[in-house]
């Protein structure tokens, strides 16, 4: 979700897996799993309290990654298909 609004964000909406357009400016993006999940051991990642900030339609997409240790590689899927 957070990478299909980034693009939003940027009117990125016709560019093709390839990296090719359909004759406008080429924009490429990269993009990287900087923290692939919250460690509730770290104080200041506040992963409970996170959760509970987000709006809901970020809670309605699935259960809070921190909950899920491998929750990262779900990421890095959708990162693969995007």
């Amino acid at each position: 979700l957070a990478v299909q609004e980034s693009l939003k964000k940027l009117h990125v909406d016709n560019v093709a897996s390839d990296g090719s357009s359909d004759g406008q400016n080429l924009l490429r993006v990269h993009l990287i799993l900087h923290w692939p999940h919250c460690d509730p051991n770290i104080s200041w990642m506040e992963c409970e309290e996170e959760e509970e900030r987000l709006p809901q339609y970020v809670k309605d997409a699935g259960p809070p990654p921190h909950l899920n240790p491998n929750a990262w590689k779900d990421s890095w899927r959708a990162l693969e298909e995007l």
